[in-house]
């Protein structure tokens, strides 16, 4: 039987965090790597911008988006924990395949097996999470394992970078296959499953029900605009991240590991500083009752994101564009733990994994899977040597459209506790 919650140690549930941290941060590597080899790749097969979208977008989100609601649905009726360390040992094979694939093709396929395997990540992680910390916490929680998504990042863009500009591309994705590995027996021996609704009077039954999952989402219009404007920041995030470095060789004639030492900076310690301070503030707007505010807060940082993003994407000023990247790479992970937290704190106990799958599929099939292949067809398109600027500066401004959608979450919040 599954521990009830009130038995585990106070103590657990940060060791808990610490291990689901490094899953984040495994996760990210895994999946950013092949931005930080992308030009390589692109150069030893001869791709175009719309085949190396494709390798970095366009396959791994259509197969994240194909498992995320099923992996979802099962976790809420399953063992999480073996079904994470399974994932992870999934996912960093997969990731090491790519580093011996010989053909374009291959790199897809393996591509496609990361994918799929990451896919329950997230959602388990967070279910895990919403477990042992209360309503209060969870905002904080999330900024801890978006930390780990930050750490991931930083370390893949200097650590994966110095290796690909030295060594190739094979050893860096080697390198970020390894340690998902050992994290997996770290999972097995140090996590516990947790009673989801020990405290919610539920039945199995109507645990997996995955059609009360979409009701529940479909008669609440805040939980659909979070989804939305997660959506939509998703996006933003996912072509910066993605096509930033290639765009910061081409426009400013930077090397690879010049490159890695930038984003290092803006993936791993900006965003990290951002999910670190984001994450207290947003819990602490909790504590005083007010939990619409968190909606408040994610379109606040969506609206400063949206001019930094565009700077940084036009400007020829290396200088200005360097400062606008790390002011970007704050605002990309200081929305997580508001938007989340708030998703969490509204959704019940027994459909959280699986409500946090579905939105992990919105934001995965547009962010992961099309808007990266998108900016590359565009750019194939426009052509010319700024046409990976143009395309981008595009796209990037749907971060506009997130802010309003946070703000109207909580808005419709704020009038239902009136109405109450």
């Amino acid at each position: 039987m599954p521990a009830q919650t009130t038995s585990l140690p106070k103590s657990y549930k940060w060791s808990l965090l610490a291990i689901l941290t490094l899953v984040y941060a495994v996760h990210s590597m895994d999946r950013t790597v092949v931005a930080v080899v992308l030009e390589l790749v692109k150069k030893d097969f001869a791709l175009t911008d719309a085949q190396a979208g494709a390798l970095g977008g366009l396959t791994w989100g259509l197969a994240f988006c194909l498992f995320v609601i099923p992996i979802g649905w099962l976790a809420d009726r399953t063992n999480r924990r073996n079904l994470l360390a399974g994932l992870v040992t999934l996912w960093s094979l997969f990731t090491l395949i790519m580093g011996c694939a010989s053909n374009f093709f291959q790199l897809l396929l393996a591509r496609v097996g990361v994918g799929a395997a990451e896919a329950g990540g997230a959602p388990i992680s967070m279910s895990l999470v919403a477990d042992v910390f209360p309503a209060k916490q969870r905002s904080t929680a999330v900024g801890f394992l978006y930390f780990g998504l930050a750490l991931g990042q930083g370390g893949i863009f200097l650590i994966g970078g110095y290796i690909a500009a030295q060594y190739g591309w094979r050893v860096a994705l080697i390198f970020a296959g390894t340690p998902g590995l050992v994290l997996a027996v770290l999972i097995l021996i140090f996590v516990r499953e947790t009673k989801t609704c020990a405290s919610d009077n539920v039945t199995s039954k109507e645990q997996t029900k995955l059609s009360t999952v979409f009701l529940n989402l479909w008669h609440s219009p805040a939980l659909l605009l979070i989804l939305i404007g997660s959506t939509f920041c998703a996006i933003a995030s996912a072509i910066t991240w993605m096509w930033l470095p290639s765009l910061l060789v081409r426009s400013h004639s930077l090397e690879i590991s010049e490159v890695g030492i930038i984003l290092s900076i803006a993936t791993g310690i900006c965003s990290g500083v951002g999910s670190i301070l984001s994450g207290p503030l947003s819990s602490w707007l909790v504590n005083n009752g007010k939990i619409e505010r968190l909606g408040y807060v994610a379109s606040m940082i969506a609206l400063v994101a949206t001019p930094l993003g565009m700077i940084a994407i036009l400007t020829q000023n290396l200088i200005l564009a360097i400062v606008c990247i790390f002011g970007l790479g704050i605002m990309l992970g200081a929305w997580l733990p508001p938007a989340f937290g708030l998703a969490l704190s509204i959704t019940p106990a027994q459909i959280r994994a699986s409500t946090m799958s579905i939105i992990q599929f919105s934001t995965n099939l547009f962010a992961g899977a099309i808007s990266p292949f998108a900016v590359g067809l565009l750019s194939d398109a426009i052509g010319g040597e700024n046409s990976l600027m143009v395309s981008m500066s595009i796209i990037f401004p749907v971060m506009l459209l997130a802010a309003f959608a946070f703000f109207a979450a909580a808005r419709n919040l704020n009038q239902a506790n009136n109405l109450n």
